[in-house]
């Protein structure tokens, strides 16, 4: 990503409110593209921001960064804590580091791009409508109750370094209550490691060609050059029922 440097805010000792306050003055005053450096822990960078804008952050991002962002393209150097990607309409995010708790919480469009492992429910709540569908790649380990409730879009869990792979790259509670999307996970997994509303799936040509197309770009992304992955490996799971808990309301 090429800034400007006019567009370098030094975010360090600022509050999340004065930082985003920033930001929002100069996309008003025409600016696009923006470095920020000392980032610590603020909350809300690139919320709500549209196409046109790209950011690249150096430091810890906090909580809810790109929430119900709708095009925007965010690079960070580093990790980023809870929410990355929270309602997020559209855009791309790429993380160098690790993702917290719920990275991809209710998304709804554009791509996620983990080099690291991501927290619990990574992808909870992901939905997708016809062609709009949201994509979250991680590539290290999943934690617990990944696809949670998950009605739409994919996840991909790479686990790339690791020798041992399926149920290894994912914590308990796969996917409950998942009614719709794909989730797929290299290394074989077993019936034992599903619960209730989750089963395995063989994969077809198009889920092959789609692996191989993004692995491709998390190569790039994250400069993977030597990384072979057998496509063929991976365990595709989707859900049982479109309407899990039907019998539990009227």
């Amino acid at each position: 990503m090429v800034i400007r440097d006019s567009s370098v805010i030094n975010g360090y000792g600022l509050g999340f409110k004065k930082l985003n306050q920033l930001i929002r003055e100069k996309i008003e005053s025409g600016q696009e593209y923006f470095q920020l450096e000392g980032i610590n822990g603020q909350r809300y960078i690139g919320s709500g921001l549209g196409k046109d804008i790209e950011m690249e952050i150096n430091g810890l991002a906090g909580n809810d960064l790109a929430a119900f962002a709708d095009g925007v393209m965010i690079r960070v150097n580093d990790s980023v804590q809870d929410c990355v990607g929270n309602t997020m309409n559209a855009g791309k995010i790429i993380i160098d580091g690790h993702a917290g708790d719920l990275p991809g919480y209710s998304q709804r469009g554009g791509s996620i791009y983990i080099n690291g492992d991501a927290g619990y429910r990574a992808g909870i709540h992901m939905k997708g409508f016809k062609d709009k569908q949201p994509l979250l790649i991680i590539g290290g380990k999943a934690g617990d109750f990944t696809g949670e409730y998950m009605a739409g879009g994919r996840i991909i869990v790479l686990g790339v370094g690791l020798e041992k792979a399926g149920s290894n790259l994912i914590g308990d509670q796969l996917a409950p209550g998942m009614h719709g999307g794909q989730i797929f996970i290299r290394g074989k997994l077993s019936s034992d490691d599903l619960g209730p509303e989750i089963k395995l799936a063989e994969l077809n040509q198009g889920d092959l060609e789609f692996l191989e197309r993004e692995i491709e770009n998390f190569k790039d992304y994250f400069n993977y050059k030597s990384l072979k992955l057998d496509l063929n490996s991976f365990s595709k799971i989707i859900p049982n029922s479109n309407r899990p808990y039907g019998n539990m309301y009227v």
